[in-house]
């Protein structure tokens, strides 16, 4: 097999910005609490676009006022059921559905498969292929921010547990959006709670009845100086919550058809891009391996569930718009990809940064247009 030298190198690729927007007000004003440290100047609102209004992801971004480095906070997230599976997949039939769904905007982009006659590997390396030169072990991995995956992994047991009770004990909720989170200990925003607290939560739920005054300004235009009241839910356990109107269209997730609602966790994290950076790099090195030839690192890719969450794809364009080169340290691994599920974009970072093929789609959501009751 071929080998490599000991290198060090400054890899540096500019990708999109984040979707942003002015804060503009809809005719109905939603609040959500946010702690915003100290030396934080909040400028810009994020937001990542859907078909259907409230959006599945909002944020803001800012200056750190001390040393002028921009931050980006996550807010809430509403994850997309993009692949909807009854049953979760295995690790081995992921990685292989990332491979294929790299080969495919690969071919798209250059007019040929990278590789081909994929079997399984020695994990170390997960697949063997065949490349232009000849045999390829290759390793797959997905970057994904670790404690908001955390915060998703507890928040689908409150999913799972609304989408197998019967639905018109939540008919009531029917046409809304439910942003939900915890209050920890301090008052602020935490993980969210475990069983038993998370059926007192369900129990609010099912008493709950939306106000469609509460939160209602006086139409379109700036936002108003004074908040109108809103209807915000509290339940034992520290759980919060708050509904609007889904409006324009609606998600076809089997969640939303089940249920005819939808949920979105509200969990604030504050990040740096060059601690995004910091963790893009740790994740490639932890697979330069003697047994890895090449590595293909999946963004934004659905996880076992079928689920995509928007926050990665935003954090790593973030993060390589505003860090002015990945630091890779490689011993074994010859190249690296890093490949944009929802836009078909590919990067190669190592050994040289190479743009392999330029974003060639836009991630529609599947969602039912709503026609007015």
């Amino acid at each position: 097999m071929f080998g490599r030298t000991h290198e060090r190198r400054e890899v540096s690729i500019r990708m999109s910005e984040p979707q942003i927007t002015d804060a503009r007000a809809t005719g109905r004003f939603m609040a959500l609490p946010v702690e915003i440290k100290a030396g934080l100047q909040a400028s810009i609102l994020v937001v990542r676009g859907a078909p259907w209004f409230p959006p599945p992801l909002q944020g803001m971004a800012g200056y750190d006022t001390g040393t002028g480095e921009l931050r980006l906070i996550i807010t809430s997230e509403a994850p997309i059921h993009a692949v909807p599976l009854s049953t979760p997949v295995t690790k081995e039939d992921m990685e292989e559905l990332h491979l294929q769904k790299f080969c495919a905007d690969f071919c798209l982009a250059r007019g040929a498969f990278p590789y081909r006659n994929a079997r399984r590997g020695g994990e170390p390396p997960d697949f063997i292929v065949d490349g232009e030169h000849g045999g390829v072990r290759l390793d797959c991995t997905q970057f994904a921010v670790a404690k908001r995956r955390q915060a998703h992994a507890l928040f689908t047991a409150v999913r799972t547990a609304l989408f197998e009770a019967p639905p018109n004990d939540y008919e009531h909720l029917r046409g809304l959006m439910v942003f939900v989170w915890a209050e920890g200990k301090r008052g602020l925003t935490d993980l969210p709670p475990r069983s038993p607290e998370r059926q007192a939560f369900l129990d609010a739920l099912h008493q709950y009845r939306f106000n469609p005054e509460a939160g209602v300004t006086t139409g379109l235009g700036p936002m108003p100086l004074v908040a109108p009241p809103i209807d915000l839910q509290s339940a034992d356990g520290g759980w919060r919550f708050l509904a609007t109107p889904i409006g324009m269209s609606a998600p076809a997730s089997p969640f939303f058809q089940r249920n005819g609602f939808e949920l979105a966790f509200h969990y604030p994290t504050d990040h740096r891009a060059q601690d995004l950076s910091d963790e893009l790099t740790r994740l490639i090195q932890k697979h330069d391996k003697p047994e890895v030839d090449e590595l293909l690192v999946t963004i934004g890719a659905p996880d076992r569930n079928g689920f995509i969450y928007p926050g990665e794809l935003v954090l790593h364009d973030f993060m390589l718009e505003n860090v002015q080169g990945v630091t890779l340290t490689l011993q074994h691994l010859k190249r690296v990809f890093v490949h944009s599920w929802e836009t078909g974009r590919v990067v190669q970072l190592w050994p040289e940064p190479v743009e392999v093929a330029p974003p060639m789609a836009t991630f529609v959501p599947a969602h039912h247009v709503l026609r007015t009751r």
